[in-house]
C-alpha cells in the first residue's frame, strides 16, 4: 500500500519545517509520498521544501479547499493522509492510518488530535474554562475507537480516505479557508458523503499534536474565530434543506445579532472571566447561526461580517 501524505500550507514556513520533519521521523514502515501545496506563501517557505524530500506544488489562488484538489490530482497513493503545517505526527502515525483501511468496506479513517500550546499559557479569562479552550483548538476524541457517523466527523488536521473513492474535486469551494475567514467544515461535509455508502472510523492510535500560538487566543480573535466555526457548520446544515421565509429570518437575525452586541457591551464594562466570555461567545455563535441563514443566498456576506465583529 502506498500512502500519499497531502499539507496545503500558506506562509508558515517555521511550522511547516516541524511538520514535514515529523513526518519524515515517523518509523511506520507504510510506503508514503508526501506532496505539499504552497497556497501563495509569501515567507521562506519554498527554501523549506527545498530542504525536504517532498512533491512541491504551487497555486497562487487562495483556498485551502482549491490546494488540497490540486494535490490530489496527482497523488498516487492508495490512500491519501491529510494534515495541517501547524501539527506534528507521533511516531506510527503513518501505520495506525493505514492498518484502519485493512477492511475493504473502509473507506475513511480519522485519528486523535492533542491541542497543544506554545509560547505561553491561557489568557487568564480561558484559564477555567474548557469549553471555551475546545471552541478555538481541533479536539481530541480520546483514545477509544468508534465509527463515525453524521454529525461526529473527525477534523483536516488528521484524516485520510481510499483513493478510489474520492469524487472529482471532493472538497466544496463553500467552506473555504480564504485566509480571510476559516470557515471550513469542508472536511465534515465531505465525510458525511463518504458515510453515505462506506465505513468511517475513529482510530485513536494515529495521534497528532495541534500546536496552537498563544498569541492567536486575543479575546477578539477567539470571537471571530467562532463566529466564523458556527458560520461553516450552519452552511453545511442548511444544505438541501428548507429554510424559513425571508421575514422570520430577519427578525431571528435581528433579535440575535442585538443579543450579541449587547453581551459585548457588556463584557467591555466588567473584568473579563471565563462566564462572561462564554456568555458573549455563545450570543455571537447563535447570531451567526442567523446572518448565515438570512444570507444564504450571498454567502461571502456572513464571512466578510465574520473579520469586522
Amino acid at each position: 500500500m502506498l500512502a500519499t501524505i497531502l499539507i496545503a500550507t500558506r506562509s508558515r514556513a517555521d511550522h511547516l519545517d516541524r511538520c514535514l520533519t515529523s513526518i519524515e521521523c515517523d518509523p511506520s514502515q507504510t510506503t508514503r509520498e508526501i506532496i505539499v501545496v504552497d497556497n501563495g506563501s509569501t515567507d521562506h517557505t519554498a527554501d523549506v521544501l527545498a530542504a525536504h524530500k517532498v512533491t512541491a506544488l504551487s497555486l497562487a489562488k487562495s483556498g485551502k479547499c482549491r490546494a488540497l484538489d490540486l494535490g490530489i490530482g496527482v497523488a498516487r497513493g492508495d490512500i491519501i493522509l491529510f494534515t495541517d503545517d501547524d501539527v506534528t505526527v507521533e511516531p506510527g502515525w503513518i501505520d495506525a492510518l493505514a492498518s484502519a483501511f485493512a477492511e475493504p468496506e473502509v473507506g475513511a479513517v480519522g485519528g486523535r488530535v492533542i491541542p497543544r500550546l506554545e509560547g505561553g499559557t491561557r489568557p487568564v479569562w480561558m484559564a477555567d474554562g474548557e469549553e471555551l479552550y475546545r471552541a478555538i483548538t481541533l479536539w481530541d476524541e480520546g483514545t477509544e475507537p468508534f465509527r463515525v457517523v453524521r454529525g461526529r466527523s473527525p477534523v483536516g488536521a488528521n484524516m485520510a480516505f481510499r483513493s478510489a473513492i474520492l469524487p472529482r474535486n471532493p472538497f466544496d469551494p463553500r467552506f473555504r479557508h480564504t485566509g480571510h475567514a476559516s470557515i471550513g467544515h469542508d472536511e465534515w461535509e465531505l465525510f458525511d458523503r463518504i458515510a453515505d455508502r462506506h465505513t468511517v472510523l475513529y482510530e485513536p492510535r494515529a495521534v497528532v499534536n495541534h500546536w496552537l500560538d498563544v498569541t492567536r487566543l486575543s479575546f477578539d480573535a477567539v470571537r471571530s474565530k467562532v463566529f466564523q466555526i458556527a458560520v461553516g457548520a450552519t452552511r453545511q446544515r442548511n444544505l438541501g434543506q428548507r429554510l424559513p421565509t425571508y421575514p422570520r429570518r430577519i427578525v431571528r437575525t435581528s433579535r440575535f445579532a442585538a443579543a450579541a452586541i449587547a453581551a459585548r457591551r457588556q463584557t467591555r464594562s466588567r473584568d473579563l472571566d471565563s462566564e462572561s466570555a462564554l456568555v458573549e461567545l455563545r450570543a455571537w455563535q447563535d447570531a451567526a447561526v442567523h446572518m448565515e441563514t438570512l444570507f444564504s443566498s450571498a454567502p461571502r456576506f456572513s464571512e466578510w461580517i465574520s473579520t469586522k465583529i
